[in-house]
């Protein structure tokens, strides 16, 4: 018995998906053992964090009008820390979604409003939910390493849990700002609201 057109695309997609996913599995992996004996304590928390960054951009749709041109960069902002210091300087200038990756800091959250990425720092996150609601509607995927961050309308949560990265999403709020998440990633997700 042979397989429908529908299923064979439909089983090649997930094919795909799947091949994608454990090439970025191993990624974040190899870039853990790479950086372990480069980097210690903070710094390597800091450049896995990146790492799993670069990796949600990669299964995250943003909607076209989010970029000027098919040419636009990919902006990775942060707030509250420099990138050097959030371990966002070893993505810049790598691609994602055939866009080239440029990283800034901004000095205030309402700055934001040209970023693909806002990672809000910890510290500062707090302080800055009431300016958060006026980018709810804006295509800016928000992470922060606050566990909490979710809860409040934030994206994703990115934090640590004894010695593993963990992250919770907020699909709700994603959807709102016109983002699409991929199921594979929900499903990797501690927590989907």
């Amino acid at each position: 018995m042979t397989s429908k057109p529908a299923d064979r695309k439909s089983e090649s997609r997930y094919r795909g998906w799947s091949r994608l996913w454990r090439c970025s599995a191993v990624s974040i992996a190899c870039a853990c053992l790479s950086l372990s004996n480069a980097a210690t304590g903070q710094d390597l928390v800091a450049q896995v964090k990146a790492a799993f960054v670069f990796n949600f951009a990669r299964f995250i749709e943003w909607p076209d009008v989010a970029f000027a041109t098919e040419e636009s960069p990919f902006w990775l902002c942060t707030y509250g820390g420099d990138t050097t210091a959030l371990g966002i300087d070893q993505v810049k200038d790598r691609l994602v979604n055939d866009r080239q990756i440029h990283a800034r800091q901004v000095k205030t959250v309402s700055d934001a409003r040209n970023c693909h990425i806002l990672f809000i720092d910890d510290k500062y996150a707090s302080h800055e939910m009431a300016a958060m609601a006026d980018l709810a509607n804006e295509a800016i995927l928000t992470i922060s390493d606050a566990p909490w961050f979710v809860r409040e309308g934030g994206m994703i949560s990115l934090y640590t849990r004894g010695r593993h990265v963990r992250f919770s999403i907020n699909q709700t709020s994603a959807r709102g700002a016109g983002l699409l998440i991929s199921g594979r990633l929900l499903q990797l997700a501690e927590e989907v609201r």
